[in-house]
């Protein structure tokens, strides 16, 4: 799940998620290593490619607080990866990409 950084204490990061919803969560949780995003509406169409012309991909929908890997980008279209390894096309606009990070140290 893509969450916004806002501070660090000890152990422990205070981040933002989605819907602007800030909580502490141990920093062994955390990682800076993939780059995520995470359906902000509530069904998004998955395609097989970059576009409203291609098909939908088997899973077709994506439900909101669904979260994937980002792969690349083409125009206003991310190519995304879920948790099984499936990738799929979706318009960025139906998406949270956390693009602001932060790490304030106390």
């Amino acid at each position: 799940m893509p969450l916004i950084g806002i501070r660090s204490k000890g152990n422990w990061v205070n981040v933002k998620d989605l819907d602007g919803k800030k909580m502490w969560i141990h920093g062994g949780l955390v990682s800076e290593d993939i780059d995520c995003a995470v359906v902000k509406v509530n069904n998004s169409s998955l395609r097989n490619g970059p576009g409203t012309n291609f098909s939908k991909t088997l899973l077709s929908y994506a439900g909101k607080y669904m979260a994937f890997k980002k792969l690349g980008r083409d125009g206003a279209w991310l190519q995304l990866q879920d948790d099984f390894g499936h990738k799929h096309w979706v318009f960025e606009k139906n998406l949270w990409e956390p693009l602001a990070y932060s790490n304030v140290t106390y």
